[in-house]
């Protein structure tokens, strides 16, 4: 993961469109950077994964869902770059569970369960 540094809207732009353009493998060009990043067929999966690359990226934790949050790539990099400076070091390595799962956080935001006790619950 690199060093945790602001970065500039433009900077974030960007890196979106490069990340974007290879996951949809499409050009760069041809991403509206105000459109729905979901009208371009970005399955969940994938932005959990942009999020992710993201937190590498930019060296902080960043919600799995912060494609919905913000949803076009002018929002999201508006937003990434107005927090740079506030957001707090991603946790280093993964953590893993008792089921055996990586998870790239190791608390979610919801009180004090973990991963493996939110499954656990879906599963009853």
């Amino acid at each position: 993961m690199e060093q945790r540094q602001a970065r500039s809207a433009e900077d974030i732009t960007h890196w979106l469109l490069d990340k974007l353009a290879a996951i949809l493998d499409t050009p760069s060009h041809d991403l509206d950077t105000s459109a729905q990043l979901m009208e371009y067929g970005l399955s969940s999966a994938e932005a959990a994964i942009l999020a992710g690359d993201l937190e590498d990226w930019l060296g902080c934790v960043l919600p799995p869902t912060l494609a919905w949050e913000y949803p076009t790539i002018d929002a999201l990099a508006h937003y990434l770059a107005a927090v740079g400076e506030t957001r707090e070091p991603a946790a280093t390595g993964a953590e893993q569970t008792t089921d055996g799962l990586l998870t790239r956080i190791p608390r979610l935001p919801y009180g004090e369960r973990t991963i493996t006790e939110l499954l656990r619950e879906m599963e009853q």
